[in-house]
């Protein structure tokens, strides 16, 4: 004999000390969350609209605010580290627009380095196919997830053409340059 749990999970459910005839599970209710539908809905829809997140042009009267987190390492998928970092900037950046303020929320890749080489001769791929195959996954996973990036302002520091001194002087200069948009007296956040 099943026990009481097994016998409510199977059997039909009781209202008002009447079955309903009804079994809820498999009835397939439409008033019931699913999160695979409706997140796959939202997806699409932010995905029409790549306006959605981009920053106002500096013309703006708007007071500016930038939040940039940590450029990851493209040498796998995401993880929930990298999940608990970026929902963090995903919530501020989100809070400071509904204050009014003009956000430029970017992301980018560090993907000049050892963990990206590393992970790219482990899997016997060259470090280039390898780096920008998980570019590409990672961005999906940010995307499925959500995020607020503008990504007309994405960074990639593994451009061709671009050497290893000139790459590690970029991310500072751009950080310098944020800084300065931003304005006398406004935060420039980098979170890691």
């Amino acid at each position: 004999m099943a026990n009481s749990s097994e016998r409510s999970r199977t059997s039909a459910p009781v209202v008002g000390g009447v079955h309903t005839g009804k079994d809820e599970i498999s009835s397939g209710r439409p008033d019931r969350y699913d999160p695979q539908a409706i997140e796959q809905k939202w997806s699409e829809r932010w995905a029409q609209n790549p306006e959605l997140y981009r920053a106002e042009p500096s013309t703006s009267p708007r007071k500016k605010y930038y939040v940039l987190e940590m450029l990851p390492y493209p040498s796998g998928a995401l993880h929930m580290g990298h999940v608990r970092n970026y929902s963090i900037g995903d919530a501020l950046a989100r809070y400071m627009w509904m204050q009014g303020y003009n956000v430029l929320h970017p992301m980018g890749w560090d993907s000049f380095g050892l963990p990206a080489e590393n992970a790219a001769i482990a899997n016997q791929t060259p470090p280039r196919e390898w780096t920008l195959g998980n570019i590409d996954k990672m961005k999906r996973q940010m995307n499925r997830m959500g995020f607020s990036y503008d990504w007309s302002k994405e960074v990639l520091r593994a451009r061709a053409g671009l050497s290893q001194e000139k790459q590690g002087e970029l991310v500072p200069e751009v950080c310098h340059r944020a800084g300065e948009r931003a304005g006398a007296g406004q935060r420039l956040l980098l979170a890691s």
